[in-house]
């Protein structure tokens, strides 16, 4: 019942399939603590589900880092009776076997990730409100639409978790269950940077407990159940099959691919600001997008004065106004590109408008593409050419991992 659940709910679905490590670390997080309930609430503990939970657990941390661990503590917590010191020596030997070698590799190779993904992504996500910051109850509301429809039952569900008479229905393990949800819940409520994807690995666990339930109380024979669950089933399919293929085709960059093409396919120098574009990058199977965020704007100054002709991909909606209060006045903006929605086929512009900005007016990833050249170095070009010399002007050195990935595109070579 609570794989149901989590099968007819579009939000569940949609955001669990989104391009991110959140989907990995909800698979992760599940094993691991369904495993740890399985090894521990027996009367001694079971080794061989207690080595699978480390090893679900080491796989986590070298997914999205030591959160994992914080999310098993929490339901463990209520069985640490049963553990021993030989038991937690041996599960952190396995996650530390499994994750130390690739983290010491790294630090070796950029000793700069180490505190970049450790401090800045850890410690400062959770302390600091930097990025990202929403009120207390901003999970509220986000656990209703993910669970939508379940999320209907929530009072007959308060009356069976807080009821007298469904005591007896009450069992250690659905304690476990709704602790490790809660518990998932009320962690990233406490960071300072939310987003809804953050509490995805607990959602398994608020739908075992819905499960139980559901099946306790013969909710899972009502017709209004029934006829709920195929109604939403039917939504995810048409959803699914229809609305995001064509919502990520409209929303696309390259849906003006021509455009995209003909300023980016072949130009030298191309730079994503302030975030990169990887669509774009895909697309032109190219892996050399250097990417250069706000607080890069003086490197970004250097490079275009050291480039004839540079493009440069806007990835905000506003990031092209600000861009251009920002550029060096000997720097001109020879062309511009604007990224908007298109207008729908049949619906009246008064409806059009306020329907664009709920879309979100821009494509996914890319605002505005524009043009920059500077004068100086393109009247040195065709002396340079008359002279025979081959030198040429290049930009600063890329700086370590600031280029798009290496992209490995079906029918081209990565680079």
């Amino acid at each position: 019942m609570a794989a149901g659940v989590l099968l007819v709910a579009p939000g569940f679905m949609v955001m669990s399939r989104l391009l991110i490590l959140d989907g990995l670390l909800l698979l992760l997080t599940t094993l691991t603590i369904l495993c740890a309930l399985e090894a521990v609430r027996a009367r001694h503990l079971h080794y061989g589900w207690w080595l699978a939970s480390a090893g679900a657990c080491g796989l986590g941390v070298l997914c999205k880092g030591p959160v994992i661990v914080v999310l098993l503590a929490g339901p463990l917590a209520l069985y640490l009776g049963r553990l021993t010191w030989r038991a937690g020596l041996l599960y952190l030997v396995v996650v530390l076997a499994l994750s130390l070698p690739w983290f010491v590799a790294l630090g070796l190779r950029q000793p700069e990730f180490l505190h970049y993904f450790f401090w800045q992504h850890n410690v400062e996500r959770f302390l600091a409100p930097s990025m990202h910051v929403k009120g207390v109850w901003f999970y509220g509301p986000v656990v209703l639409g993910v669970l939508f429809p379940a999320s209907l039952l929530v009072w007959p569900l308060l009356r069976f978790l807080l009821g007298r008479d469904t005591a007896d229905a009450r069992t250690p393990e659905l304690a476990f269950h709704l602790v490790a949800g809660g518990w998932c819940i009320l962690f990233f409520t406490l960071s300072s940077c939310k987003l809804p994807t953050y509490i995805l690995p607990g959602m398994p666990f608020v739908a075992l407990v819905i499960g139980v339930f559901l099946v306790r109380t013969g909710w899972d024979r009502s017709r209004l159940t029934h006829t709920l669950a195929g109604a939403s089933l039917a939504s995810l399919a048409l959803l699914q099959t229809v609305g995001l293929p064509w919502y990520a085709n409209y929303r696309s960059p390259m849906a003006q691919g021509a455009v995209v093409r003909e300023l980016c396919a072949q130009a030298p120098s191309v730079v994503c600001y302030p975030r990169g574009c990887d669509s774009v990058a895909f697309a032109l199977g190219r892996s050399d997008l250097t990417v250069y965020r706000s607080k890069e704007i003086e490197e970004l100054r250097t490079l275009v004065r050291q480039q004839p002709r540079t493009v440069i991909l806007c990835t905000h909606r506003s990031s092209l106004q600000g861009l251009k209060q920002l550029l060096p006045p000997e720097v001109r903006i020879v062309r511009e590109e604007n990224f908007g929605l298109r207008d729908l086929p049949g619906v009246p512009g008064s409806v059009m408008k306020p329907l664009r900005k709920l879309l979100g007016e821009t494509a996914l990833g890319l605002g505005d593409i524009c043009v920059v050249e500077f004068p100086p170095l393109l009247e040195q070009a065709p002396q340079r050419q008359a002279t025979g010399s081959h030198q040429t002007t290049t930009g600063p050195p890329a700086r370590p991992g600031s280029a798009l990935p290496t992209l490995n595109v079906p029918g081209r070579p990565g680079r």
